[in-house]
């Protein structure tokens, strides 16, 4: 699904800017996959999970943006992500999974109770002290700039140990947005924005574990946030699940794992503005010295030169239309297609695996840089191997167990690769928020171990509950009889 983004047309990147940009909120972002998924499966509860947030997208004035939402279908869900093109490359900014979720009457909270207990007060520009704040010393107070539909928000805020709850209404002149958006932008960004203010310093979102969305923001809403913990142990990231309601406390979003990271410096903002304008490519290219690879890129040139332009595309479908043809397929080729058929077969996996080798970076690896802490090599072959696989994708030398990743040069796109290769070499799927609480090897092998022995124990049980089941129940009595008596189960 393709969309043309300005700021003169979506007052979702007009009135939401950086250093002068508009920039995409992540809950634009969520709104985005919402509609384009509803054009697939129809009007339904969803899931979104697993959500990403690798690099913000930002659109200059006077410049038209093309950005697209690409679903792979999956077995029970679909991945997705959405791309925008910044010159000639196609730069990634959000990725997970989208599912149809149980269409069941909405939970209905307390809230008079909950209200009672936090006492809410009125807070004045929120967005100013919350999700887009700047430091103590205003350092990016010149880098914000909201419009209307943030600023005029009307809320009240309050916290108590471990949780917060914010009131946030719409003004009504801007009633006529809600028949646009089930999840309008600026309200579920205050909804979820809010939660920092428990902290210090400016935060930006990182992912979703879960954002199960059972019916469409009104203009006044309620959001109840239960906090994983205070604050993060390094104070890198703020982590909360948050219940979003109605007035009468119908639970309309339910959302687990919010997870936002610390912004350490104004620079940092405006470096991530500038790549998500395209001002600098997203990755920067590397001079081609190898000859078997300059050859594999000089093809992959070939081919894509080949292709069919997205105008060209649109003239073939109206002609295709117009012929009066009435066949189930047609294939548009730019080349022969016989010949092309017989070219993909030799495509086998174990050859694009060695085209993909051929195109990693040559060479020697970076050497570790001059960090803080002292080097201590792996102890053990866990934390060997774990460290073995930071080195493959920092492209770094050595990796001692108590550097930190992100002072290695990782980033979150190389922090979702790294999760993804914990998946495949160690078995367990973590969170991305656990690689920000856990930074370093010896601090990330604990997580993994706990993780492989809370999947043991779940086999286990599941195991034993299969063969309880399968027994009768006189062969089931008949093994409790037989079983010593030590004053209960």
């Amino acid at each position: 699904y393709a969309t043309r983004l300005s700021t003169a047309k979506h007052w979702v990147l007009h009135e939401h800017r950086l250093y002068g940009s508009g920039v995409m909120p992540g809950t634009g972002f969520l709104e985005l996959v919402r509609a384009a998924f509803e054009q697939q499966a129809g009007v339904a509860p969803v899931t979104l999970s697993k959500v990403v947030f690798l690099s913000p997208l930002a659109v200059a004035d006077g410049e038209v943006k093309e950005a697209r939402v690409v679903f792979t279908k999956n077995d029970d869900h679909s991945e997705f992500k959405i791309m925008s093109r910044a010159g000639d490359v196609w730069q990634e900014h959000v990725k997970g999974r989208i599912a149809r979720a149980a269409d069941r009457p909405p939970p209905r909270r307390n809230l008079a109770e909950l209200l009672e207990r936090l006492r809410p007060q009125e807070v004045r520009a929120v967005e100013g002290e919350g999700r887009h704040a700047a430091p103590a010393d205003g350092s990016t107070a010149q880098a914000l700039n909201f419009g209307a539909r943030w600023t005029a928000l009307r809320k009240r805020v309050g916290f108590a140990e471990g949780e917060g709850v914010a009131r946030i209404e719409l003004p009504a002149q801007f009633a006529d947005d809600l028949k646009s958006f089930q999840l309008h932008p600026s309200l579920l960004d205050a909804a979820t924005g809010f939660v920092q203010l428990v902290a210090d310093g400016a935060y930006l979102p990182l992912t979703y574990e879960s954002v199960m969305i059972k019916g469409a923001l009104p203009s006044i809403l309620y959001s109840h946030a239960r906090f994983l913990q205070p604050h993060s142990t390094n104070n890198e990231v703020l982590s909360c699940d948050l219940f979003i309601t109605d007035e009468a406390g119908n639970e309309l979003v339910e959302i687990e794992g919010y997870t936002l990271r610390r912004v350490s410096s104004p620079d940092n903002i405006r470096a991530a503005t500038e790549r998500g304008r395209g001002v600098t490519p997203p990755v920067e290219a590397e001079a081609v010295a190898d000859p078997a690879r300059a050859e594999t890129e000089g093809a992959w040139s070939h081919h894509l030169s080949e292709g069919i332009l997205p105008s060209e595309g649109a003239e073939v479908f109206g002609r295709i239309l117009a012929s009066g043809l009435r066949i189930p397929r047609l294939a548009v080729a730019t080349r022969d297609l016989q010949h092309l058929i017989e070219q993909s077969r030799a495509f086998t996996e174990k050859r694009i695996l060695e085209e993909l080798g051929r195109l990693r970076p040559r060479g020697r690896r970076h050497p570790r840089p001059n960090l803080q802490v002292t080097y201590v090599a792996p102890r053990n072959e866990t934390e060997g191997k774990l460290a073995a696989i930071w080195q493959e994708i920092l492209n770094v030398g050595e990796v001692g167990i108590h550097d930190n990743f992100f002072d290695l040069g990782g980033d979150s796109l190389l922090a979702t690769q790294l999760i993804a290769r914990l998946d495949d070499g160690f078995g367990v799927d973590l969170s991305l928020r656990t690689l920000f609480e856990a930074p370093t090897v010896a601090e990330l092998v604990v997580s993994v171990v706990q993780k492989q022995a809370e999947r043991v124990d779940a086999e286990r049980m599941a195991e034993l509950l299969s063969k309880i089941k399968s027994l009768s129940p006189d062969e089931l009595q008949a093994r409790l009889d037989a079983e010593p008596d030590e004053g209960g189960l």
